[in-house]
């Protein structure tokens, strides 16, 4: 009829009617008689208005309304009707689905959280050690990073301007400060004397000052030594060197070998006699005089002893090299043809004439040596 008698048919139906909030002549109380009265077709009619549970809230054959989608669950047995709402109606209707969205929410917040300060906020460093600070700093910059030089440390196995660590090291904040740790180089000492030692004591004092020693020795020639004692180390003692290169102790294998290059085969020979050095003499065409040893082997300084053999490349003077037949060519032809082979060109004229008619010597010559050609006629 109006309003406020819809009102309170819909509290009553379900079930908070206050005083007052019947639902008079909207439903008989008289459930049995179905809905025609409520609907003006039967007795007691007394509205026009009829007030429907959902869609399909009408009595069933057995006088209780079908379960719908409205406020009736069912008839409860007792003359009255269950009233209940549906599922999906209480859940978006309630406070439940607020605090589980309040729930979600704070979960989501969680976990980015959780991500963020984990994972989010970091980049992966660039991997610099082993490069020189410049380039490491160079790689840092272009990554987006700062970079500032820290201390430099000693390290034996880092040469010295190269990058040991970083700090921090595999990632970093963006934008954050990278701290270099860079080589000073290894550990430099002073080489103690060893001469006069044994092999094994000679190894142990080197040792002991820090130095990386060789396991084998170095033969050296040294004039008056006996033979096997030890003259030193490579490098010399006093000789600041690196903890972690090696250095050798030297053994006395023998004289050294002095610088026989230059000198003439002749007095070499009376050097090795008293010295019973043997001589392998190799002859070789060189520029020197015939004679004159060009070349030596071992080297100037090597050790050397009683029966050891030395070779030595003397000089048998320059190549031959055949004289060309220039007969018949003018002198000037003749002369720059030979000065092109290397002679050296003497001419002798006969005549008024320029034809070429012989040489001294022909056939073959020395390299450099002077060829003297014979010209002349009418």
């Amino acid at each position: 009829a109006d309003a406020g008698a819809f009102l309170r048919a819909v509290r009553s139906l379900r079930g908070i009617a206050g005083q007052g909030d019947a639902a008079t002549g909207a439903w008989r109380a008289d459930r049995d008689a179905g809905y025609g009265a409520a609907a003006g077709h039967g007795e007691g009619a007394g509205s026009h208005t009829m007030i429907v549970a959902g869609n399909s809230g009408y009595p069933t054959d057995s006088g209780a309304p079908a379960r719908g989608y409205g406020g009736y669950d069912g008839y409860d047995g007792d003359g009255g009707y269950e009233t209940r709402e549906p599922f999906l109606q209480r859940w978006l209707f309630s406070r439940r689905l607020a605090f589980l969205a309040a729930a979600v929410a704070v979960l989501i917040a969680i976990g980015f959280g959780g991500w963020w300060l984990t994972s989010g906020r970091y980049a992966p460093l660039p991997s610099v050690d082993g490069m020189s600070e410049a380039a490491a700093a160079q790689a840092l910059r272009a990554a987006g990073f700062a970079v500032q030089q820290g201390t430099e440390v000693i390290d034996n196995n880092v040469p010295k301007g190269d990058v040991i660590s970083t700090s921090p090291s595999g990632r970093a904040v963006h934008g954050a400060t990278v701290i270099l740790t860079v080589s000073a180089g290894p550990r430099m000492i002073q080489i103690p004397s060893v001469t006069g030692l044994s092999v094994n004591g000679a190894m142990a004092r080197l040792r002991q000052a820090g130095l990386t020693v060789s396991n084998t020795t170095t033969p050296v020639g040294v004039n008056g030594a006996p033979k096997g004692s030890v003259a030193g180390t490579t490098p010399p003692a006093g000789t600041s060197w690196p903890a972690n290169r090696a250095v050798s102790v030297d053994v006395v294998a023998g004289i050294p070998l002095p610088g026989l290059v230059g000198q003439n085969i002749g007095d070499v020979q009376a050097w090795a006699a008293s010295n019973n050095i043997q001589l392998n003499q190799v002859s070789v065409h060189s520029d020197q005089p015939q004679g004159v040893i060009v070349r030596q082997s071992p080297a100037q300084g090597a050790p050397v002893g009683p029966g050891v053999t030395v070779t030595v490349y003397v000089s048998i003077g320059p190549p031959e090299v055949t004289i060309p037949n220039v007969r018949g060519e003018s002198f000037q032809q003749a002369q720059q043809q030979l000065e092109q082979l290397g002679f050296q060109v003497q001419g002798q004229q006969f005549g008024f004439g320029q034809t070429v008619f012989g040489t001294n010597p022909s056939g073959q010559a020395q390299a450099g040596s002077t060829i003297v050609v014979y010209y002349g006629g009418l």
